[in-house]
Formats: structure tokens, C-alpha cells, sequence
């Protein structure tokens, strides 16, 4: 057969005929020859066309019961490809498979039912087919719960609760979730529960317990129920306790034994500690001190069971031996003397008690190690004494003699007391005598005399300016000293005196003036008027046979050298006037003549 019969189909337009294919499944070939009426030509095209069934089935849902949600989808009919969509609101991406059945679970955590619709495309080579199909999602609960693995006894176990499927405000109303804690039952989203006890376990200090917790869920609506059960173990609290004896020890070496009460279930562990240095020897029950650990000191067991723990404590006082105590310090000094005194202390003190000779004591409780100062303002023979107290006992130190001496005073006058002339005497007098002291006395002009006693001493001085004079007086022990300030002035009238002749050289200044120096007035090559005392005016001046000025000066530290506009004058008479006036008012005028003598 072909597809339009046992005959060829023929027909004048371009069209392609209708087709009806009969099998389910075939291969057919149709040719198409086109014929050209006037020429006769021809032509023609061969194809194949694949026909297939047309799928045809039914989409059936099956396994939904009462609280059940696990759904299988079925497809009654035969096909290549399924394309499933389950609606399941929580997972709406569709799913293909090549087989006609699926299932599905369809979660619900809302709490509340719903209506789910399914389809299933088919599909066989290009021809589809769809069905879909609606059901009811029961309203379905799902039991879950947090609870510790462990409990320490005498804790309140607490109950977290992680279940979905009712609303908190329907299930409180009524009463969906129902706790069984051992043997106890509760009502509620998460009771809560009172410390567990032994009542509630049995478990104690030696022993641990498994506590069993089940959680029951029941939907108010859909009566769906879910359930889930844990167990906690619950570990036994140990019971920390012993007893040190002797609780005090008197003598080294320090040794206490231990009564071991503590109380704990196997596996649990005891750790001990001791302070100061203690130690714990558990094959023999006793705690041991170094002997100089002094004190009271605490041992401490901790029991630990798995995180529950338990501790005790319990002093033990080390009595100390007697102490002793020395000291050492000042003896002998000037007033006011401030003593210092140094302890050394052998053994435990609490306090020391120091007196001082003269009705002071004082009291030290705290650093009692440290150096103590006592000040001494009046001379006098002073015992000082100090008692050391400890838990051990009391010591008495060996006295000390402390003898505090008059202090000596470096206080003086001078006469006259305002200023005084070159080569004038200055009297010093001490203002207080000591027969056993000495007293030093530098002038500030390099000159130092020491005399016993308070004698009165003189001094002269050759030269002009503000000495610095001091007095140090010293005993056998006590020192002080005083310093003032002499006022030595120079002379204050003066007079001149002038050479009659003298020789210069041919090296001078040209300009005629030269500062002279003792070299100078050795020399004799320089002419200057000498002069006693410091004038406050003065003028020298030489003139030439014919009376021209040929030098002049108002400063007297300069002089004639002899020269005269760049030369040594020839050796001749020449005439000289010098006028000057000194600090007390005197005035010297002179004139005269020097004859200059070349070389």
C-alpha cells in the first residue's frame, strides 16, 4: 500500500494531499514527480515520513492515606518521556524520567493541610499527551528535640524543642507535645523541669545514671502524631572532703596527714594542690612544707566527673621558730643628728618595737625589714633598743649607745666692716669659743691660718678686690663653717713721680704713644710719669724746645716712646706737664724737663 492507496494520486496543483497514517508505528516513503505539459519533462523528490502512536493514558495517585504523605504517581498509558510536576509548593521544580511511575514525599511544615495538583506530560517521538490529577496533604507532625548528652545531678535538664507541623498557639491550646523524663510526665512546648534529684535517677555521688526522654507530638486537627526519644546520662555530683591532722604544726619538718572522705563515681579524677611550695604524697596520705615555709597555707582537693566538680579546702597553720633581730647605726654625731638603724631579722616577725632612749618608741608592723630614722635635735647619751614579736616567739635586740654632741657655730665679725685700703689690718672675730676645737680661717688671697680657740686674727692685704674669708671651725666630730666678703680698696690720694732722662729705641710706635709695662720701667725706654693711688682724671703732655706739642695723653697705662710723626726725635731737652686727680679729691699739677738720649 502507499499512503494514498493502492493508486497514485494525481493532480494538476502543488498542493500536497491529505494523509491519514493506519499503523501505530511506520516508515513510509513519498515521492513527488512534477510533469511539464508542454515540454514533457519531468522531475522528481523522495522523502520518508515516520509516523508514531498517539500516547494516550490516565494520571492515578495512589499511597495517600490518613497521615501518609508519600504519594506514588502513575501513568496508565505508554510513553517515551514523563515530565512530572508533583505540585508540591515547597519543591516546584518539575522532574523527567523515562518511566511511568514517581514518588514523591510532600513535607508539610505548616501545620496545616493543603490541596496538591499533579500533571504528567507524555510524550512518544513528537506526539504528547497530559493528565493531572488533585489531593488532599494531610496536616502531618514531625517529632524532633536538643537535648545535652550529659547532666550533672542537682542541674535542671533543659528541653529544646525543634518539632514542626503544629502552630505554637494551636499546640498550646491543646496540649499537643508530651514529655516523658524518666518517670515523670509534661505537658507543654518545652516545660520546664526542676533540678534532678535523686528521686528523679539514680545516681548519687559514686554513681552515674542514664535518664530517658521521649517527645510525643499529636496534630489537634489532622490527629497525625509523630515521636522521638534520647537518653541523657546523668552524671553523679562528687562529694569533695577530707581532713588534715594536725591542722597545726609547731616544729620542721612540717608534715600533716590527710583522711580521705572524698567521694566520687570511677572515672572521675581528684587533683590536689598546696600552697607554699606544699606537696601531696598520695601513696602515704600526707602534705609536706619546705621547713622554711612559714604560714598559714591551704590544701585543696577538685573532684571532676566529666565537668561536674566538687572542691575542698582546708588551712594548716606552720608555726615559725623564735626569731632574732640585731641592728646596727649611728653612734656618735653632731645635733641635730638624724640616726638611721638597720634590722637584721632571722625568722618570722609580725612587728618590731623600737625605743630611743629618751621615752620615744615606735611601733612597726608593716616592711618591718626597713631601715627606721629617729631624729635627735638636743646633745645627750641615748640608749636605743628594739623587741622583735612573731607567732614564734619575741627577741630583744642588743642595746645601742648613741651620743649626740653640741653642734659647733662658724658665725664672725669683721672690723671695719666696710671697705679698707690696700695694706690696711682687718680684725676677725669668732662670734662663740670652743676650747677643743679648731678654727681655719682663709683669707681669699690664697693665705689660710688655723688657731686654737676663739682668738680674735688679723689680716692684711696687698691687693685691691672682694676676698672671700671663711671660717671653719671643727671638733672632734661636729664641723660648720661661715664665709663673708672683704671690701679691700685701693689707695685713694696719690702724688707722681717723673724720670729726668730716658732711652728709646728705634723700634717704637711711630704715633709717639705706648702701654707700658714693669718691662718698661726696667728698661727705661718708655718716659711715663709714675703715679701712687688710681686719679679719676689725668693728663700728660710733652712739648719740643720751641713749645709745639709733640705728645699727648689722658690714660696712664700709656707713655712717651720717644717718636714723633713716624721718628724718633733727636736726642735733645725736652719739656713735659703732667696734671691728675685722685679718688679722694687731692689734684697733683707738675711740669718739668727729660732729655731723651739715643742709642
Amino acid at each position: 500500500d502507499t499512503p494514498f492507496g493502492t493508486d497514485t494520486l494525481t493532480t494538476a496543483t502543488p498542493s500536497a494531499p491529505d494523509w491519514i497514517a493506519t499503523s501505530d508505528t511506520a516508515a513510509y516513503a513519498v515521492t513527488l514527480q512534477v510533469v511539464d505539459p508542454i515540454t514533457g519533462c519531468t522531475a522528481a523528490h523522495t522523502d520518508t515520513v515516520s509516523a508514531f502512536p498517539q500516547p494516550v493514558g490516565d494520571l492515578v495517585v495512589d499511597g495517600l492515606s490518613g497521615c501518609d504523605v508519600v504519594a506514588t504517581l502513575s501513568y496508565t498509558g505508554d510513553a517515551d518521556s514523563f515530565v512530572w510536576n508533583v505540585g508540591d509548593p515547597f519543591n516546584p521544580d518539575p522532574e523527567i524520567t523515562t518511566s511511568g511511575t514517581l514518588s514523591h514525599a510532600y513535607p508539610n511544615p505548616l501545620g496545616t493541610g493543603y490541596i496538591a495538583t499533579a500533571t504528567v506530560q507524555t510524550a512518544i517521538g513528537g506526539c504528547t499527551d497530559m493528565d493531572g490529577v488533585s489531593f488532599e496533604i494531610p496536616a502531618i507532625v514531625a517529632a524532633d528535640m536538643a537535648l545535652p548528652d550529659t547532666l550533672c545531678l542537682g542541674d535542671a535538664l533543659p528541653l529544646e524543642n525543634l518539632s514542626t507541623g503544629v502552630p505554637l498557639d494551636l499546640g498550646t491550646a491543646f496540649g499537643s507535645w508530651t514529655w516523658t523524663v524518666g518517670g515523670d510526665t509534661l505537658i507543654g512546648f518545652e516545660p520546664v523541669l526542676p533540678p534532678t534529684d535523686t528521686s528523679t535517677v539514680d545516681a548519687g555521688p559514686q554513681s552515674n545514671a542514664i535518664l530517658p526522654v521521649t517527645l510525643s507530638i499529636a496534630h489537634p486537627e489532622s490527629g497525625c502524631t509523630d515521636g522521638v526519644s534520647a537518653n541523657v546520662v546523668v552524671l553523679g555530683s562528687p562529694a569533695a572532703s577530707f581532713i588534715a591532722t594536725p591542722d597545726l604544726l609547731l616544729v620542721a619538718p612540717y608534715t600533716t596527714n590527710i583522711v580521705d572522705l572524698n567521694q566520687f563515681p570511677t572515672g572521675a579524677t581528684a587533683v590536689w594542690s598546696v600552697t607554699g611550695e606544699g606537696t601531696y604524697d598520695s601513696a602515704s596520705g600526707t602534705v609536706s612544707w619546705p621547713d622554711d615555709a612559714w604560714g598559714t597555707h591551704s590544701v585543696t582537693v577538685t573532684l571532676d566527673n566529666f565537668g561536674c566538680s566538687d572542691s575542698f579546702s582546708q588551712d594548716v597553720m606552720l608555726v615559725p621558730p623564735p626569731p632574732t633581730i640585731e641592728f646596727e647605726g649611728d653612734t656618735t654625731s653632731c645635733a641635730p643628728l638624724q640616726a638611721a638603724f638597720i634590722p637584721t631579722i632571722n625568722g618570722v616577725v609580725d612587728s618590731l618595737v623600737w625605743s630611743f632612749g629618751n621615752g620615744t618608741t615606735r611601733t612597726v608592723t608593716d616592711q618591718v625589714g626597713d631601715p627606721i630614722g629617729y631624729g635627735y635635735f638636743d646633745p645627750g647619751t641615748f640608749t636605743v633598743g628594739v623587741t622583735a614579736y612573731g607567732p614564734g616567739g619575741n627577741a630583744v635586740a642588743s642595746p645601742h649607745t648613741v651620743i649626740v654632741l653640741d653642734q659647733v657655730n662658724a658665725g664672725f665679725s669683721m672690723f671695719p666692716a666696710e671697705c679698707v685700703e690696700v695694706g690696711d689690718v682687718v680684725e676677725f672675730t669668732p662670734n662663740l669659743s670652743y676650747e677643743d676645737a679648731l678654727y681655719i680661717w682663709t683669707f681669699g688671697d690664697g693665705t689660710e691660718q688655723i688657731v686654737p680657740g676663739g682668738n680674735i686674727v688679723t689680716h692684711t692685704y696687698s691687693e685691691a678686690g672682694n676676698a672671700a674669708v671663711n671660717l671653719t671651725i671643727e671638733n672632734a666630730l661636729c664641723t660648720d663653717s661661715t664665709q663673708r666678703t672683704a671690701c679691700i680698696i685701693e689707695f685713694q690720694g696719690g702724688s707722681v713721680g717723673v724720670p729726668s732722662a730716658f732711652t728709646p729705641t728705634f723700634g717704637g710706635d711711630g704715633t709717639g704713644a705706648q702701654a707700658y709695662g714693669d718691662d718698661d720701667l726696667r728698661d727705661n725706654d718708655v718716659f711715663f710719669p709714675q703715679l701712687r693711688g688710681n686719679p679719676i682724671a689725668y693728663s700728660f703732655t710733652v712739648y719740643n724746645r720751641w713749645g709745639e706739642q709733640i705728645f699727648h695723653t689722658a690714660d696712664p697705662g700709656v707713655g712717651w716712646n720717644g717718636h714723633f710723626q713716624g721718628k724718633l726725635c733727636k736726642q735733645d731737652v725736652y719739656v713735659w706737664r703732667v696734671a691728675a686727680v685722685f679718688l679722694d679729691g687731692t689734684s697733683v699739677e707738675q711740669a718739668g724737663d727729660v732729655t731723651l738720649i739715643r742709642r
